[in-house]
């Protein structure tokens, strides 16, 4: 009797693994299919404005991402992703995903790539430039595996740091 709850159980909690990685999946791959454009959504300093992130599609993520960490690391996980999305950064050029996938975290955290507090030397580089446009900076660390991998960390922990303190919000 203990091994068939078990399976059931395993087979349950599987099942809502999984479900959660379609849905966002499928929300993620409808989103970057649609044309849109992130206008001055680069940066969080500037508002969003006629971006994509404006939609309700966009902010339905982002809404559910800010609760559901299973969506938060799937979309960490695109950092490194080169594929081409329809949407496109004003004046430039279309996003891929890592980079989209980028630029949603931080409508998420309301922190900016370049806030980033740790020691990667390549990052650190790249935060400090004042050249434009600035997300080819970001697209360069997100091509060197260990910088990305190190952004990732950064905003994985901020992420979990927000999650704590609404907990703790009542």
């Amino acid at each position: 009797m203990k091994i068939i709850s078990l399976f059931f159980f395993t087979c349950i909690c599987l099942t809502e693994i999984f479900a959660t990685d379609n849905s966002i999946k499928k929300m993620w791959d409808e989103l970057t299919v649609s044309e849109g454009c992130l206008i001055s959504a680069t940066d969080i300093k500037f508002s969003t404005e006629g971006s994509v992130f404006r939609r309700k599609n966009w902010q339905r993520l982002i809404d559910l991402t800010k609760k559901d960490k299973g969506f938060f690391d799937y979309l960490i996980n695109l950092f490194p992703s080169t594929k081409s999305t329809k949407v496109h950064i004003c004046n430039w050029e279309n996003s891929t995903e890592g980079l989209l996938a980028v630029f949603t975290i931080q409508q998420i955290t309301r922190l900016n790539w370049n806030t980033y507090d740790g020691n990667n030397p390549l990052i650190v580089s790249e935060k400090n430039k004042n050249t434009y446009p600035k997300y080819r900076r970001l697209k360069k660390i997100l091509a060197n595996k260990n910088a990305c991998k190190e952004l990732q960390t950064y905003y994985s922990k901020k992420y979990s740091d927000s999650q704590k303190k609404a907990e703790i919000t009542p």
